[in-house]
């Protein structure tokens, strides 16, 4: 299937799923050429799992599907779905581990609409060289750094508001990333399957944090963990 028909067909299948997230149809085009953009540095560098760029079985659907299709449903919707738990009026969010850009340049892509700046930090080169490939074909509001979690420098005057994360880490891992985000006031939203009540036993004692359980729009055993800091705490 050439562009033109992927385009096409996840217009008719899978646009206004994405749209009733409050993106435009042009939105919805742009993220259409992120995932041809995916798809194609696949062939040479591992941005997702194997599985994922080929073909594969849409959920609750029958059949195969076309790679195109199958990275839609299976990473834009999980993360477009983030931005119904980011405040309108945010301009500043930090995505760890960025890799493929799942969820960090979804959200910079349909939060343009609305002034959202979208920083992505990866580690490995050839991702950091991926995301600035997007960055500069695609010209959203996003922001490359390349280098590791733990020794990122944000060194803006304004702190991010909202910290992303998504199939990184465990959520210990994360916490020890960005808890000089939370004690800035940022709000931390991690996408996690079915392991979320296990890896919380590891961190839910922590009394400085308070935690929100959020249902997942793709994933019936996942959940969306928010954490914040604690009123009164690190003030």
């Amino acid at each position: 299937m050439n562009n033109t028909g992927q385009v096409a067909l996840v217009s008719v299948d899978l646009f206004d799923t994405v749209r009733n997230y409050g993106v435009s149809r042009e939105t919805c085009g742009t993220l259409a050429q992120f995932v041809e953009l995916v798809l194609r540095w696949q062939k040479v560098t591992r941005l997702v799992s194997s599985a994922d760029g080929g073909e594969g079985r849409n959920p609750g659907q029958s059949g195969i599907v076309s790679p195109f299709v199958h990275v839609w449903s299976r990473h834009v919707l999980d993360s477009i779905q983030l931005l119904s738990h980011i405040e309108s009026s945010a301009k500043r969010l930090l995505d760890f581990g960025s890799g493929a850009g799942f969820p960090g340049v979804v959200l910079g892509i349909a939060g343009a609409e609305r002034g959202l700046g979208v920083w992505l930090v990866e580690s490995n080169a050839r991702k950091a060289a991926f995301l600035r490939t997007v960055v500069r074909e695609l010209s959203p509001g996003i922001q490359v750094l390349h280098g590791r979690m733990e020794t990122v420098q944000w060194g803006r005057q304004a702190p991010p508001e909202y910290v992303t994360a998504r199939a990184v880490a465990e959520l210990a891992k994360l916490l020890e990333w960005s808890e000089w985000a939370l004690k800035l006031g940022a709000t931390c939203l991690f996408p996690k399957g079915r392991t979320v009540e296990r890896e919380l036993e590891s961190v839910r004692r922590r009394e400085n944090y308070q935690w929100d359980l959020l249902p997942s729009d793709t994933d019936r055993e996942g959940r969306i963990v928010r954490v914040r800091l604690r009123p009164g705490v690190g003030s």
